[in-house]
């Protein structure tokens, strides 16, 4: 048997039987080659794109997987976010004081226990027959004078509170009681952390939160899938959801030597869990907490910092704060949780 196959008006192929059915066959392994090689590149090509990233089977594994360990990148920023925070400072007053012949003025603020004040008194040169120049003393709060700069025209000195259980009022008192002549006075005083606070656990939690939550934008996780994605692409992407957020935050605390963990929180009490925070276990009370998170307010300028806690069952004088930049009321003042239910159902302590 012949198959012809015309070709034109004037050729013809003439192809037995056998060889159409091989040429079929060929045809068809060709097409399954082609089909099975653009399979393996698209199956690659989501390999790469879901790299380092695991759907809903095993979330508790892998953010345990994740904040047990710590990459040297992340201790690196977490240390170069704690230097940028030590490196703030504030003036919490400056004033042109009179004070007048035979006479002296006081200026009063407010010091907090731990903090280094920067003070500077400056007599501006008015002074027709005397020296402008005056007694400069700071008073602390009974009255008692822990500075006596003696008769200065222009001074600066540090001074930190310590021994306080709470802020106190000090005074700087210009003393002017020696002259005939009125004397303008500049002063200003300002504020900043100590180095010490670089080892600090309050204003390490304070200021890796902060930085996560001026950095980092919420975005949930691309359609129709679910994973946790490392501490390193969050900080590269510059964005992620709840998990992402309590991973980052946990692996950052972990690194400067905070015992942090990842709870999972349900929040409309089906016992399911819908979101993820952070918990940072402090061992101090409750007053020495609110007092340091007082100073670092003073510095950063915004008042009363607040953090949700949880009293730890272990020891009385401890706690577990939570770090929840998504929920907060008003991140990175007020940290408490503006949502109506909150429950964790498992804490991830690696």
């Amino acid at each position: 048997m012949v198959v012809m196959i015309s070709t034109s008006r004037s050729a013809c192929i003439c192809i037995g039987l056998r060889e159409l059915v091989v040429l079929i066959l060929i045809s068809a392994v060709a097409v399954a080659l082609a089909s099975f090689f653009v399979a393996k590149q698209l199956v690659e090509s989501t390999q790469r794109f879901t790299e380092n990233r695991v759907d809903g089977g095993d979330i508790a594994g892998t953010i345990r997987s994740y904040i047990a360990a710590v990459e040297p990148d992340i201790r690196r920023r977490a240390v170069e976010i704690l230097e940028k925070y030590l490196a703030t400072n504030r003036t919490i007053l400056w004033d042109v004081v009179k004070v007048y012949p035979g006479s002296w003025s006081i200026v009063t603020f407010e010091v907090y226990p731990s903090l280094v004040y920067e003070i500077r008194v400056k007599v501006l040169k008015t002074c027709q027959k005397e020296s402008c120049d005056v007694v400069v003393l700071l008073k602390n709060a009974k009255w008692s004078t822990v500075r006596n700069l003696g008769r200065v025209a222009d001074a600066e000195f540090s001074y930190t509170l310590s021994g306080a259980t709470w802020r106190e009022h000090h005074r700087l008192y210009l003393d002017n009681t020696y002259s005939n002549e009125t004397k303008s006075v500049i002063v200003s005083i300002s504020v900043r952390f100590p180095q010490s606070f670089m080892n600090n656990d309050v204003f390490k939690v304070h200021a890796i939160s902060s930085w996560v939550n001026a950095n980092i934008k919420y975005l949930s996780d691309p359609w129709g899938l679910e994973y946790v994605s490392s501490p390193t692409e969050v900080i590269e992407v510059g964005a992620g959801d709840c998990e992402d957020y309590a991973v980052l935050l946990a692996t950052l605390y972990r690194s400067v030597g905070l015992k942090a963990a990842v709870g999972l929180v349900d929040t409309d009490g089906d016992e399911y869990a819908e979101h993820a925070a952070t918990l940072v276990y402090l061992e101090r009370d409750i007053s020495s907490l609110e007092l340091l998170l007082e100073s670092i307010s003073q510095v950063l300028g915004y008042r009363g910092i607040r953090y949700p806690y949880i009293k730890a069952e272990d020891n009385e004088q401890a706690v577990w704060v939570i770090v929840d930049p998504i929920m907060a009321i008003d991140p990175p003042k007020d940290w408490r949780i503006g949502h109506d239910y909150y429950s964790f159902i498992l804490v991830i302590d690696p």
